[in-house]
């Protein structure tokens, strides 16, 4: 729990204060240097789950982790508000500043969208790395500070999230107790 303070629900997440006064922009890169391997690790399960989701070697419990470390990398990092940390406005570099930018943080969390909308797809019958994914997607939609509304603007804006809305309009409703043919007139009705 080095990169992100503790998850306490109802309360704003944050960078740890420690992680904020070390992170000048010398060290900013070397933050980003281990949260990198760990993006590209959640990408390339979710890419072969995409492309197999039968296969043996993937791991939910793997899948489910990471989504819980992105969860709580996104809330804190991307779009931070200096405000809410005691060195404002001096913090407003280095760490504050690598996913605070408008093209760095549409692109983390299309990125994020994209791992989501995956998931979901893919792994339907998977509820703890669907609860997941879905709990990384609240994180980025919920707050009521103007950071929040940034977040839900970049979240609205990103390819996946269309994808995402058609996907819960087509599949809401469903039973796992329809037959094949009640299914496939269900889906019909709702995509038109």
């Amino acid at each position: 729990h080095f990169l992100t303070d503790d998850d306490c629900s109802g309360e704003t997440p944050l960078i740890p204060e420690s992680i904020v006064g070390a992170c000048g922009d010398d060290l900013r890169q070397v933050l980003m240097d281990v949260v990198s391997p760990l993006l590209s690790l959640a990408e390339f399960q979710a890419e072969k789950v995409a492309s197999n989701a039968n296969d043996p070697r993937l791991s939910p419990l793997l899948a489910k982790t990471l989504l819980w470390f992105i969860r709580r990398w996104a809330s804190s990092y991307i779009l931070p508000d200096a405000l809410d940390y005691s060195c404002a406005p001096q913090c407003l570099v280095g760490i504050m500043d690598a996913w605070s930018k408008p093209d760095t943080a549409q692109s983390a969390i299309s990125f994020c969208t994209r791992l989501c909308l995956l998931y979901h797809c893919y792994w339907p019958l998977e509820p703890e790395v669907q609860e997941s994914a879905s709990s990384l997607l609240r994180s980025l939609a919920g707050g009521s500070t103007t950071h929040s509304e940034k977040k839900r603007s970049a979240l609205i804006n990103s390819p996946s999230f269309e994808h995402l809305a058609v996907l819960h309009t087509v599949t809401a409703g469903i039973s796992h107790e329809m037959s094949n043919t009640e299914l496939e007139t269900m889906i019909c009705s709702n995509a038109n």
